[in-house]
């Protein structure tokens, strides 16, 4: 996994909760926004030279963060509250290629992200199958 990657993905794991700025950084790293563009919030979009580009909710949003999901992975989430009460969102993607084939559980191409809510109300879950796709798409 490259340098920029783990980088993107610490910050979705550190943060928690979405923002449009971490949006706009998925956006480029899939290549549905141009390196360079700027979000506008008052316009809700990202511009590059002089064209606008809309920006999926992916750390927001269920829909969002499953788009960022590879093809053929099997997503399993899983919620919970920790022993401190704090909401838990844990998400394991894994290639269903590997589990079809009959492969040693060892061999199974998997993924993980874990995220504990950072504030009240926000659900961490999309958030954590942001980090996990990014993870699986990494491992490509």
């Amino acid at each position: 996994m490259d340098k920029e990657t783990s980088e993107l993905i610490e910050k979705i794991e550190v943060a928690g909760e979405g923002s449009r700025e971490l949006d706009l950084k998925i956006a480029q790293y899939v290549g549905r926004v141009p390196t360079g563009a700027t979000y506008d919030p008052v316009e809700s979009v990202a511009w590059h030279n002089r064209l606008p580009y809309t920006l999926p909710f992916y750390v927001r949003s269920y829909d969002g963060a499953l788009t960022m999901v590879p093809q053929g992975w099997i997503v399993e989430i899983r919620r919970h509250f920790n022993n401190d009460g704090e909401y838990v969102a844990d998400v394991s993607l894994t290639d269903s290629f590997t589990v079809g084939r009959g492969c040693d559980p060892e061999e199974k191409a998997s993924v993980s992200s874990r995220i504990v809510e950072r504030k009240q109300g926000v659900d961490p879950t999309p958030a954590a199958i942001c980090a996990a796709a990014l993870k699986a798409r990494a491992s490509l």
